[in-house]
């Protein structure tokens, strides 16, 4: 099942216009998607600490400088995506520097952009899953990029509710 995942982003980013990389030195957006199987490969109790998380993306950041800095380009942005993730480890990740959390459902990104904001925390926010143009005008207020553009009817919606809140959405 993860690896149908895996394959599912991946095909969503190449229909929208992406491209894939084979190297994170070529990469100006790094999508680090948590599957819950390899979340519990990290942690010895099987649940995820909040030291872990922590742990975990000072890794991932480390990693990204170190490669940035090697090939002499700018270190990409991470968006972090939860998946499977429960709303404490989203939590303990943003506590812990994560600025940019990518949803893969309108839903769950106005939720958890809710629970966040409940305790002061506001990263940014990514819409990075299929998106039907009657769910737009749910998010758009919350959302900074959407990765998922698959239409001129959704590229038209995405800008006409845009336009409501005085803003411009990026799209990928």
């Amino acid at each position: 099942e993860d690896r149908r995942v895996g394959e599912t982003i991946k095909y969503h980013i190449l229909s929208v216009g992406g491209i894939q990389v084979y190297s994170l030195a070529e990469a100006d957006i790094l999508l680090a998607v948590n599957i819950g199987s390899e979340m519990m490969e990290i942690s010895a109790s099987n649940r995820t600490t909040a030291y872990d998380i922590e742990r975990n993306l000072a890794e991932v950041r480390e990693d990204l400088a170190r490669i940035a800095e090697s090939s002499g380009r700018a270190v990409p942005t991470l968006v972090c995506v939860t998946k499977s993730g429960s709303d404490e480890e989203l939590l303990a990740l943003v506590r812990a520097g994560a600025t940019d959390v990518g949803e893969n459902r309108p839903q769950e990104l106005m939720r958890r952009g809710e629970l966040l904001g409940g305790v002061g925390l506001y990263p940014t926010l990514h819409e990075i899953g299929n998106l039907q143009r009657n769910k737009v005008k749910y998010i758009i207020d919350k959302v900074h990029l959407i990765h998922s553009l698959d239409s001129d009817r959704l590229a038209a919606e995405i800008d006409r509710q845009a336009k409501k809140h005085g803003r411009k959405i990026p799209v990928l």
